[in-house]
């Protein structure tokens, strides 16, 4: 194989790679814990009182 084609064939067998591991870890899933942790900071950032039902109504809009 030419040294031209060799170097094109490398950068595509990286480039599928990165593909294949960019998708492998955009399919983790997120708990339940972490998403309700995020959803309370977000809404104590937007200046709600903690255990404040109008926390709990925007951390239910969250998800």
């Amino acid at each position: 194989m030419k040294p031209q084609m060799q170097k094109m064939f490398r950068l595509v067998q990286a480039l599928c790679l990165g593909l294949t591991l960019g998708l492998a870890t955009s399919c983790q899933s997120v708990s339940p814990e972490a998403r309700r942790a995020a959803a309370e900071r977000t809404c104590l950032g937007y200046g709600f009182e903690p255990g404040s039902p109008a926390l709990q109504r925007c951390m239910q809009n969250q998800n």
